[in-house]
């Protein structure tokens, strides 16, 4: 049983972090991650065992004193004789003679395995990892070292027990259990401190996270909290990558004796730098040449890759063009406007920047009238494909293709600007002394100048991966809490009968063929996918009853559940006290979760001391013992991790789902290998099993105790760090649950810092956090539209009617053709578009005749060309322009583009 629990929990430990890891973690910190949270676990695992088998020793010990026989009920030995399975005629001395030694071993080695990596081996990993030197002697030996400080003061506290213990005339064996008693009373006081402050904030968050509003607004605050943190980000791996390029391009030059530890460190930016092209608003692609270039060329990349990997949208020339001009800040517009119009230019076939050139008639200098003119026309034209923003937005973009146009056409004209002085034939190293090359002299860089480069690097991109999974994150979550929650509020519109007989008629719906005409299909949302199969839309209701109603629900309970444990696991802190316990029994000392245990398991001398023995007899233990001591455990490891996870430092340590890297990882598995045998220390201390040895001075007997205190008893004789230290924690954690309490209570009305460094979720940023879901929401949105129609990007499926087919290949084959150069210099790509796919309509329509499709287009073409020959002169009259002619021709092009 004891080999499948451990199994159990490496299983456990294995599928968690396979979740959480990121993709480029070494293998070997994986492993020794796993190993060291394995350990801990199966340290906490064991402590019921222990006690379950302490009790039954003792319950026999009492029958076997008053020479009577054993009852089966009193003291169950079922469990304990499964090792004849292993060992065949093994009686009930002899069985948990070889229990208590297999507990003993397991006592060792998870013991052993905890302090070797908590205290020495994760910390000298953790700094092999951080160390990017390119040598691996180096790297390990800079470990050891940056860990200098750390062995120095185990050194000096292990002097100084030695003296004393020499002093003392005790034995030298107990320096080892002098140092862990050290180590252990400072795990001890940081228990105190979280579980102090996660008994009162966990039950809270589990209550605000069942409720619609406070879930909400938490989400939306971490959104804006992790998009200041992702730009920042951004901006960091942008500038290191700028240095990073700048050492590659001089690799084979004036840096050529560091070129191979250049390329090395090159490799491992996220993507590969020497291809990355800057959008310039008025140039366009360009090689990035300058320190600021390269940064916007680097920035832009990131961006892309974002949209690309988060939203599948593979951004066009067009749309790097006016992230340009957003950031370069030509156009008055917020991102959303942004994001509009160059979807609005998607859909009318805008994707390179040849295409946006030709709405200019003064495109490569073939118009002859003034700048006024030219703006003018393109407006118009900017109107007509329906790109959103007043006349002030459209002009100022028409003003950036105007500039377009006329730096080209000096550009071709051979005409240069005074002031540039590029020559891009100049020699590089010509002067080699003089030269900087990432902001430092060639001559001055060397092997230590490198490897912290490439340590910045690493660091600037795990922080950037973080915080790109973070927010991406945070936006998935406050989408999908907005959708679910307009979902409830529709179909509840009604009252809770119509919302019944909804979803009773969505799972009442056959499971062949179409659901019906009116039937709830599901929440809507474009950040999740809905569930494709036969039994689809019944998974559909069950699941928006379950994370609507049901799990909140349970949320709501398991809180109101987990305060009343709160307070009784204070409580029982309480009675560690030497101010408290003198005023209860002996039998009790005030120790609720004792209480819980002496339910299943009544024996002296927690329980009842053996002159007064309770009316019921007692004297029994029930298996079931081990689960009651199993939730205690649980729920105080629970607090206690959480409470680590939520006060972290400068987020060093935070856990991320799927993006947690090694640093993190290391430094959650020490803690958790640190503080484990603190809380099972705790533990046995509140249930009056920590460091108990004592004798029956009547009977001359010693009373049986754990397994754990005969191994480690050496512990309990080191004065005050011993088993006398859990004396000081009750006023610890009493004060910082208090602190919590307060904190949570006043810091809205008061603006007190938050305890887990949080920001206030006030109205402007809830407002800001708004518009930049809204916008992420409508990226997400575009991404599933695109994916049904046949206006979608790269790589979407095509559609399957044949009709539609006919007009997809018309519009694909039109709009290729309106790109030909002979076509372009006649006109802007809509008039050609326009020629073109009014033939396709017309040949679409000819093929379908007599068909209900045929007879519309008909008569929507007739309409259009009657209805916009008027309009059509009149706009022809103000602008002038040749594309705008009053002829049957042009209303009849322009009307079935409208019509396609």
């Amino acid at each position: 049983g004891l080999g499948l629990e451990f199994c159990a929990i490496g299983l456990m430990v294995a599928i968690t972090l396979h979740f959480l890891r990121n993709n480029i973690a070494p293998n070997h910190v994986l492993f020794n991650v796993w190993l060291s949270w394995t350990a801990a676990l199966s340290l906490v695992a064991l402590t019921p065992i222990d006690l379950n088998l302490v009790y039954v020793k003792r319950c026999v010990s009492h029958y076997n004193k008053i020479n009577q026989t054993i009852p089966e009920d009193s003291c169950p030995l079922d469990y304990w004789r499964s090792w004849a399975a292993v060992e065949p005629g093994l009686d009930d001395v002899g069985a948990m003679a070889k229990s208590e030694s297999v507990l003993r071993t397991a006592w060792l080695v998870v013991y052993t395995i905890c302090i070797a990596n908590g205290w020495f081996l994760l910390t000298i990993q953790q700094g092999f990892v951080e160390n990017r030197s390119f040598n691996t002697f180096r790297r390990l030996l800079d470990a050891v070292l940056a860990n200098g400080a750390f062995y120095t003061l185990l050194a000096v506290l292990f002097a100084v027990l030695v003296v004393f213990l020499a002093l003392a005339g005790q034995d030298q064996e107990y320096v080892i259990f002098g140092l862990m008693a050290c180590g252990n009373a400072t795990c001890l006081a940081i228990v105190a401190l979280l579980l102090g402050y996660g008994l009162c904030e966990f039950p809270r968050s589990l209550f605000q996270s069942a409720r619609f509003g406070p879930a909400l607004r938490k989400a939306q605050g971490h959104a804006i909290d992790n998009h200041s943190a992702y730009h920042a980000a951004a901006e960091d791996m942008a500038r290191m990558m700028t240095k990073v390029y700048a050492l590659r391009r001089a690799a084979s030059s004036s840096m050529r004796h560091c070129g191979d530890r250049i390329m090395l460190t090159a490799a491992e930016c996220p993507f590969d730098i020497a291809t990355v092209i800057l959008m310039d608003p008025v140039r366009g692609p360009s090689i990035p040449a300058t320190d600021d270039e390269m940064f916007k060329a680097f920035l832009q990349q990131l961006g892309e890759v974002r949209h690309e990997a988060t939203h599948k949208q593979k951004t066009t020339e067009v749309d790097r063009w006016l992230t340009a001009l957003e950031t370069d800040e030509v156009l008055s517009a917020k991102p959303e406007d942004i994001f509009a119009i160059q979807e609005a230019l998607f859909r009318a076939g805008f994707r390179n920047l040849g295409d946006i050139d030709h709405l200019d008639p003064g495109v490569r200098g073939g118009f002859d009238g003034n700048w006024e003119a030219r703006r003018k026309v393109i407006s118009k034209q900017l109107e007509l494909i329906e790109v959103p923003g007043d006349w002030v937005l459209r002009d100022e973009l028409s003003e950036a293709i105007m500039k377009r146009n006329d730096e080209a056409v000096k550009l071709l004209s051979g005409v240069r600007d005074d002031d540039d002085d590029f020559d891009p034939m100049a020699d590089p190293v010509s002067n080699p002394e003089t030269i900087l090359v990432g902001g430092v002299e060639v001559a001055k860089w060397d092997d230590a100048k490198l490897v912290r480069l490439r340590s910045g690097l690493y660091r600037a991109a795990r922080k950037y991966r973080k915080a790109k999974a973070k927010f991406d994150r945070a936006v998935h979550e406050a989408i999908l809490i907005e959708d679910m929650r307009a979902c409830h509020e529709e179909l509840f519109k009604d009252g809770i009968r119509q919302l019944y007989k909804t979803l009773k008629a969505a799972w009442d719906a056959p499971v062949e063929g179409p659901p019906g005409e009116g039937v709830w299909t599901g929440l809507q949302s474009p950040v999740r996918k809905q569930f494709k199969g036969k039994y689809a839309l019944r998974l559909e209701v069950a699941w928006f009853v379950w994370e609507q109603y049901t799990k909140n629900a349970i949320k709501m309970f398991l809180s109101f559940v987990c305060a009343y444990v709160s307070l009784q696991v204070l409580w029982s802190e309480t009675s560690l006290s030497p101010m408290v316990k003198d005023s209860y029994q002996i039998s009790d000392r005030g120790s609720i979760l004792l209480d819980h245990i002496c339910e299943d398991a009544s024996v002296p001398p927690g329980c009842f001391s053996e002159d007064r023995i309770p009316r019921g007899g007692g004297y029994h233990v029930s298996p079931e013992v081990q689960w009651t001591i199993m939730g205690h455990l649980f729920y105080m490891c629970v607090v206690t991790y959480t409470s680590l996870l939520r006060i972290r430092v400068f987020g060093i340590y935070e856990i991320v789902p799927g993006e947690t890297d090694a640093f993190s990882l290391l430094f959650n598995a020490y803690a958790v290998c640190r503080l484990a045998p603190s809380v099972v220390q705790n533990y046995l201390a509140m249930v009056q099993e920590a460091h108990e040895r004592r004798a029956d001075e009547e009977e001359g007997d010693e009373l049986q105790v754990t397994v754990f205190e005969e191994t480690f008893s050496a512990m309990g004789t080191i004065p005050f760090i011993g088993w006398s230290f859990n004396a000081v924690l009750p006023p610890i954690i009493f004060f910082v649950f208090i602190f919590t309490l307060l904190n949570a209570v006043f810091r809205k009305c008061c603006k007190c810092p938050r305890l887990d460094l949080e920001h206030h979720k006030t109205d402007d940023r809830i407002n800001a956090a708004k518009e930049i879901i809204a916008l992420e929401k409508r990226r997400y949105k575009t991404m599933r539209t695109q994916s049904t129609t046949f206006e979608s990007r790269p790589g979407a499926p095509r559609p399957a009617s044949k009709t539609k087919n006919a007009i997809t290949e018309a519009f694909l084959e039109a709009l290729q053709g309106s790109r030909r150069p002979h076509q372009a210099r006649h006109g802007s790509p809509l008039k050609a578009l326009g020629s073109r796919l009014g033939d396709a309509v017309d040949s679409v329509r000819s093929t379908a005749e007599g068909s209900q499709v045929g007879q519309r287009i008909s008569c929507m073409v007739k309409d259009f060309r009657e209805r916009d020959r008027t309009r059509l002169r009149r706009e022809s009259t103000e602008t002038g322009h040749a594309m705008l002619d009053d002829t049957d021709d042009g209303a009849g092009r322009e009307a079935e583009v409208s019509v396609a």
